[in-house]
């Protein structure tokens, strides 16, 4: 990032605002600040507006967000900021204007609260077990309490990912920089570990220890080449599907039993490449996979 802060420092010939949108330790702005100041004398501001996207959902995030969080230290930055997101806060969700720290801490708070949540349902979920509760009710039991949520509160093999793991580690070390142990973060972290093995201990003892040359598979994951579930038919990936969802395969509904042969859809030749117009901006033909599933419907 401070390579990124040099080089913008070196180029920059009118005042600049500079936003840091990664999720970056306390102090990042200030460093960010510093280092451009050292190839520069153009004036500029440095902002923090830090991301809230979740996996699977980012596009739908990013145009209709829950809250906008913006870290600015000047007045000038603010209106900036306000006008660039003024679009996407029209039907009344908030834009927080707030100091630089704050913003950089909020991030870091949200996803340690998110992944306390994960790990406070998981150990629940194990006591349930020894005394014969269900881990489903009591989670509806305190899902609709309206100053807990539903939110996060279902048990699984722990949390992970990109964000998680790496910003609960990041704000335990640095409450430990500033001298201020974060107790309830350590024990969050130490609860998923401990809960990364709680599945293969439930398999284990399952099958009596007897796991040597087992087949185990993993329910959620998909194949690439299972285009009929994830609709990646689009002319545009080159598609050459030939594989039949499973309910259209023997045995399935009446519409498999039939000996007419299925014959793939035909498809569209490809669409030209996305390309950049002289003016910079990008223009690209949509794509519509409506109707280019492999197999048609009946």
């Amino acid at each position: 990032m401070l390579d990124v802060a040099r080089t913008i420092g070196r180029h920059m010939n009118q005042p600049k605002v500079v936003i840091t949108k990664s999720t970056v330790p306390v102090g990042t702005a200030a460093r960010v600040r510093e280092e451009i100041g050292r190839h520069t004398r153009t004036a500029f501001d440095v902002c923090s507006n830090p991301e809230f996207l979740k996996e699977g959902a980012a596009v739908e995030d990013f145009m209709k967000p829950d809250r906008v969080v913006v870290g600015v230290d000047s007045d000038r930055a603010a209106r900036v900021l306000e006008e660039l997101y003024a679009p996407f806060v029209r039907t009344g969700n908030p834009l927080i204007f707030m100091d630089i720290a704050s913003a950089e801490m909020t991030k870091y708070a949200a996803n340690a609260m998110l992944a306390t949540r994960i790990s406070f349902m998981n150990q629940i979920a194990r006591l349930c077990e020894r005394v014969g509760a269900d881990v489903t009710l009591v989670r509806k039991g305190i899902g609709t309490d309206r100053r807990i949520g539903s939110a996060f509160l279902f048990p699984g093999p722990g949390y992970g990912g990109s964000c998680f793991p790496k910003d609960v580690k990041a704000l335990i070390r640095t409450g430990d920089e500033q001298g201020v142990p974060l107790d309830v973060l350590q024990a969050v972290e130490a609860a998923n570990e401990r809960q990364k093995r709680v599945l293969f201990e439930k398999l284990a003892r399952h099958f009596d220890d007897r796991l040597r040359g087992a087949t185990v598979a993993v329910w959620g994951l998909t194949a690439p080449r299972w285009c009929w579930w994830r609709s990646c038919c689009a002319p545009a990936r080159g598609c050459r599907c030939t594989t039949r969802p499973p309910w259209r395969r023997r045995g399935g509904t009446s519409a498999t039993a039939s000996p007419t042969p299925r014959t793939p859809m035909t498809r569209s030749p490809a669409p030209p490449r996305s390309r950049s117009s002289p003016s910079g901006s990008s223009t690209a033909t949509p794509i519509s996979t409506a109707s280019n599933s492999c197999w048609p419907v009946r």
